[in-house]
């Protein structure tokens, strides 16, 4: 199957880096270590959950994917925004949860 690439975003990393795949879950899986990196989640934290979500109005208007990852690292909560330059038909079958990924 052909792989596709997508423009990643995140607030703790200035630069957009790619990730690539073929579809936006298997983007999304298979680069998670880069994407977790990226967003400074530490390599000990245990995920809890991901969800991934078409929004219109981020990235300046042009719209994406908005990745959720919530985690637990030094016995606390925390949580991690990534967005993804995406277009609705890169999710045709709307949100999804990843969360059984990582169990």
């Amino acid at each position: 199957m052909e792989k596709k690439s997508w423009a990643v975003k995140s607030n703790t990393f200035g630069r957009e880096y790619q990730i690539s795949g073929s579809d936006i879950k298997d983007a999304i899986l298979s680069n998670f270590e880069t994407i977790s990196k990226h967003a400074k989640i530490p390599g000990t934290a245990k995920v809890n959950k991901v969800t991934v979500v078409f929004q219109p109005m981020i990235l300046k208007s042009q719209g994406g994917v908005e990745l959720t990852v919530d985690y637990s690292s030094t016995g606390r909560s925390e949580q991690a925004v990534v967005w993804v330059h995406a277009s609705p038909n890169d999710m045709p079958d709307g949100p999804l949860n990843l969360s059984d990924a990582f169990k």
